[in-house]
């Protein structure tokens, strides 16, 4: 289990910089592209890849793949395939065996880990505080559009928040320092359409 883990853990860590990685690259595209590579790898952090390969088996297994594949094969094929994906056993026959020993390693991957995930699951938590206090603390302002806008004297940019029910919110005095046409920039730039 605590092996399984570990293979989940860093395989999704690699795939977590790529995608950050990529992010970079990607910078100057819509930030629509950036934010499906995050998605994808938030999603492959919650999906291990043990997972996918034992769905794999299964749906070979149910659809018949394996019968199919050494029925056509020529035997040295077939008898090759099958030596291949069949699991490694628990002891090498070639190995003596030795006394099992608990490995600190994995352990030690798998706390640090945690403890980079509390962490940045307490700085998500508390900028969701922050910006939860600032669209209390907002005002209403009257701008055409097809969802609310609020000005906040605690925020420095303009930005959407809320998943069911957005809200617009802009810095507090932000449109006296605007000329006529830029509250329009503000609201394409957020993609926010105008009625």
């Amino acid at each position: 289990m605590i092996g399984e883990l570990t293979n989940h853990l860093w395989q999704s860590t690699i795939f977590a910089v790529v995608a950050g990685l990529l992010a970079v690259a990607f910078r100057k595209n819509r930030a629509q592209v950036r934010y499906w590579l995050w998605l994808s790898a938030s999603l492959k952090f919650l999906i291990p890849l043990s997972l996918l390969i034992s769905l794999g088996n299964s749906l070979r297994d149910a659809l018949g793949g394996g019968v199919i594949a050494t029925e056509i094969a020529p035997p040295t094929v077939s008898r090759t395939m099958v030596q291949i994906t069949q699991p490694f056993p628990d002891t090498l026959s070639f190995a003596p065996s030795a006394p099992h020993t608990t490995s600190w390693i994995p352990m030690a991957i798998l706390g640090v880990w945690a403890c980079g995930f509390a962490t940045i699951a307490l700085m998500r938590f508390r900028g969701w505080l922050s910006v939860r206090a600032a669209v209390r603390a907002s005002t209403p302002i009257d701008i055409p559009t097809t969802i609310p806008v609020r000005a906040s004297r605690e925020l420095l940019e303009p930005g959407i928040v809320g998943f069911l029910r957005p809200i617009l919110i802009l810095p507090g005095g932000i449109l006296k320092n605007l000329t006529p046409s830029q509250p329009g920039a503000v609201l394409a730039h957020d993609q926010v359409p105008q009625r």
